[in-house]
């Protein structure tokens, strides 16, 4: 064999040895190069509010649909890992009792965390109320905090943290963009910009407090208050006592005793077909009355 033969033999051996790796490496470059599912829309802007309540942390988070979308439509909100959900639904911008509630559905997002799925049909402002441990207090002191996950996508994210009247030392992280704003309650509520999140993005939401010298006089207050107000109670259920006494009598005495009309319980979330159901009313941004500082 000549030595011509010899290295065409051998480069043809080479290029067979080189299409057939290139041939197994194809599809695992395809594979690799192949972009990730994309995060479901969240079909509007996302606005989330947090405080502490009964030793947990309540978090509420709402999305904001626009007018070119038309209802009915299917609206994405996150749900913060480890969280249980209290309700799910649309806002009217009533009294809370007549946002009805909806069916829903937790699914998981390809970019991470998780998110409630349901369909609205009467609003463009649709709302998950969720409760979850992450609360510390110590002394005086309250804080309060978690990890959010961008897990649909959104044009913008808004962060809000509420806290009792009288605190004092107040840290809120993402950080507010101005003074707070007060309701008729005395409690503050610290708001930041709209900030755009990529789908996968995560955040750490928190807030700390201490309850001042202030909010001991204002419970001393109270505590008088609240006595005054169980003498008050204690003379109601003698004058109840006493007057069961005297109808009693009259019927012994054959007597017609006076009619008593009961009052009718006050009106319940409308529910979905299939959802779950929650005893406690929801707090939504039209119940919250918060006004601009002056």
């Amino acid at each position: 064999m000549s030595r011509a033969d010899s290295l065409s033999r051998s480069l043809l051996v080479t290029m067979t040895v080189f299409c057939f790796g290139l041939t197994l490496a194809t599809p695992l470059l395809a594979f690799a190069a192949a972009p990730a599912k994309s995060a479901p829309d969240a079909n509007g802007t996302l606005d989330l509010q947090t405080w502490a309540e009964g030793g947990q942390l309540i978090v509420v988070t709402a999305v904001a649909v626009p007018e070119s979308v038309k209802l009915p439509t299917v609206v994405r909100v996150p749900v913060v890992e480890g969280a249980t959900v209290q309700w799910v639904g649309e806002i009217l911008g009533g009294d809370i009792g007549s946002d009805p509630e909806r069916a829903y559905t937790i699914k998981k997002s390809p970019a991470g965390g998780r998110y409630a799925e349901f369909e609205i049909k009467q609003a463009r402002t649709a709302q998950v109320d969720v409760w979850m441990s992450g609360l510390t207090a110590s002394g005086d002191s309250v804080a309060g905090t978690f990890e959010w996950i961008q897990s649909v996508s959104s044009p913008s994210t808004s962060f809000s943290a509420r806290v009792p009247p009288n605190s004092k030392d107040v840290v809120v992280s993402p950080k507010p963009s101005d003074q707070p704003s007060r309701n008729a309650e005395g409690e503050s509520l610290y708001f930041g910009d709209p900030i755009p999140l990529k789908p996968g993005a995560r955040q750490t939401v928190s807030f700390s407090y201490s309850q001042g010298a202030a909010a001991n006089g204002a419970s001393s207050a109270g505590g008088s208050a609240n006595t005054v107000l169980y003498v008050l109670l204690a003379a109601l259920v003698i004058a109840v006592v006493a007057l069961a006494v005297v109808i009693g009598r009259q019927q012994e005495a054959g007597q017609s005793s006076p009619s008593v009309v009961s009052s009718r319980p006050p009106r319940e979330r409308t529910s979905g077909s299939d959802a779950e159901q929650h005893q406690e009313a929801a707090t939504s941004d039209d119940a919250w009355g918060f006004d601009d500082a002056d």
